[in-house]
């Protein structure tokens, strides 16, 4: 976003269904819905999820589109189009939620697009919405289609990651649900952390490039440095708290964001926050669901996992680095075949990179430092034994 703008970087398509069930011919691939209530949501919007999670910082998604019948638009328009744009908008709410959370709000705007075409003239239209709120009528917005991407600035960090994790019980039963609302406050301090833009601290309103440089691409590397303010007391006082895990990260991860030629320094700083986020919460989602599934029963003590490795993909029209995360036994097929699903077949022939490497398997099966041991109380038998989880991530 700059200003009224929205930069659209692509619009890519949800695959059918029937692509993924066998069910799928020639004759299917040629037949045009009559309505859009056809679409599935859940569908539509865990493409959206998976999607929103394979982008780089200052990327997301931000709408919906349809190719369609101008009949079948118009019905839609306010109805189902409306209400599919609202759930892809929301099923990414925990990163705006940590978003939201800055002093800037205007860097986290409520608006979304709906773009629609007809498949009859090929004619392009689109509608700005308040996603905020439920009654708002769309607004018409002026389309233009520029190459924007070739003028981007790309930002790139290592992110060590060194901290602790109290996961609280909850009624979820979740590990998932657990430790996800657990790396809150580690979202809270990384938005408010200082950084450096190429080893140089600049105001936050101050253009990331002035002058007449500014449409000519430039390469940026931000320094993050974590102030450990107290997010939920202004006392330091030590207080109890139950807790069901002790959740400790440490590892460096490798971090890029693109800002648009006119982005000021703290769009820039924002946009490498965000994407240091979002691959923080997709590495541990994958990680507890392989968890649950592998090890549905955790027994006392302290465990120790390696979380998947981030590889980047090109994409061959926009020119955009897209991001998969890979376990360790897993291959590059199985990884090329998932970023062709969420975009397409292109994406087959595109060369796979990674700056990051697993943990040493010595490292992840040492024996843990006695700080990091839970011990149980001794003034309070009657309540069940706590555990520790490690996480190690460490990428040398």
């Amino acid at each position: 976003n700059f200003g009224q703008k929205i930069y659209v970087a692509s619009a890519i398509r949800t695959p059918d269904p029937d692509e993924f069930s066998g069910e799928e011919n020639e004759d299917s691939k040629k037949v045009q819905h009559k309505s859009l209530d056809k679409f599935d949501t859940a569908w539509v919007t865990e493409h959206a999820r998976q999607v929103n999670t394979s982008l780089p910082g200052g990327i997301r998604v931000i709408g919906v589109y349809a190719f369609a019948s101008p009949d079948v638009i118009q019905s839609g328009i306010n109805g189902r189009l409306k209400q599919l744009l609202t759930a892809a908008w929301k099923v990414n709410r925990l990163e705006i939620q940590h978003i939201s959370n800055t002093e800037n709000k205007s860097l986290c705007p409520g608006n979304g697009i709906i773009l629609y075409i007809s498949s009859n003239s090929k004619r392009i239209s689109c509608k700005n919405f308040d996603v905020n709120n439920p009654h708002a009528s769309g607004q018409p917005a002026e389309w233009k289609c520029q190459n924007f991407i070739s003028k981007c600035h790309y930002l790139q960090c290592k992110f060590l990651a060194d901290a602790s994790v109290m996961v609280r019980p909850s009624n979820s039963g979740s590990l998932s649900s657990d430790i996800m609302m657990g790396l809150m406050n580690i979202s809270k301090q990384l938005f408010i952390a200082h950084a450096m833009i190429n080893s140089e601290l600049r105001e936050s309103n101050q253009l990331l490039v002035p002058g007449k440089n500014a449409n000519t691409s430039q390469i940026f590397t931000v320094d993050l440095y974590n102030t450990y303010k107290n997010l939920n007391d202004s006392t330091t006082k030590p207080r109890q708290v139950d807790y069901k895990y002790a959740v400790n990260i440490i590892g460096e991860m490798d971090c890029y964001a693109y800002v648009h030629s006119k982005a000021t320094v703290a769009e820039a700083i924002h946009a490498i926050k965000v994407d240091i986020t979002r691959s923080l919460h997709a590495r541990f989602r994958l990680l507890c669901e392989d968890v649950e599934q592998n090890e549905p029963q955790l027994n006392k003590g302290c465990h120790r996992w390696s979380t998947p490795r981030r590889v980047t993909y090109e994409h061959p029209k926009f020119k955009l680095k897209v991001c998969d995360y890979m376990f360790k036994d897993e291959d590059t097929k199985s990884s090329i075949e998932r970023i062709s699903d969420l975009y397409s077949s292109e994406m087959h022939n595109c060369k796979m990179e990674s700056a990051e490497n697993f943990p040493d398997e010595h490292l992840i099966k040492m024996q843990a430092k006695q700080s990091i041991i839970q011990e149980e109380s001794k003034e309070d038998t009657d309540k069940p034994a706590q555990k520790s989880a490690v996480i190690d991530e460490r990428c040398k």
